[in-house]
């Protein structure tokens, strides 16, 4: 059984930092249950997740396309502090507050980046398969 049949998924875009970004939700905002954001690795687009939400039925779940990935934007001489910008403005554009957010490499990479600035909006974060030598971003802002 796939996640269509069994969860509407709807497909948005924002436009965030100057480009467009996609993403699919699934489910609404529930009171008690936190949303789950989930971010994909370079190369790959926001339904790579979709095994993993269909075991996620009943939650609310955004699943975007960063920059230059799916059907987001496409854009040029884009580094790690680009993608985390527009990861924490998506966050902020959809005033996700409360939430729970999981990144696969690159993915990861976003999150780290974003949290910095938007650490009092995240639950939890899940790392996944995230090798991060490059702290700059959170030794400048005393965070380490």
């Amino acid at each position: 059984m796939s996640v269509t049949d069994t969860q509407i998924c709807n497909e948005q875009y924002i436009e965030v930092n100057g480009t467009t970004l996609c993403y699919f939700e699934w489910g609404t905002p529930k009171a008690g249950s936190p949303t789950i954001l989930l971010v994909h690795a370079t190369g790959f687009h926001a339904r790579c997740w979709d095994q993993t939400i269909s075991h996620l039925q009943g939650r609310h779940v955004i699943a975007v396309d960063m920059r230059n990935h799916g059907r987001s934007s496409n854009t040029t001489g884009v580094g790690w502090e680009v993608y985390g910008d527009d990861l924490k403005a998506f966050v902020k554009a959809l005033d996700l507050k409360g939430i729970v957010v999981a990144g696969h490499s690159m993915g990861g990479h976003c999150i780290v980046q974003a949290l910095v600035d938007i650490e009092d909006r995240v639950q939890r974060a899940v790392l996944v398969a995230v090798s991060y030598t490059h702290l700059r971003a959170h030794e400048t802002r005393g965070n380490l």
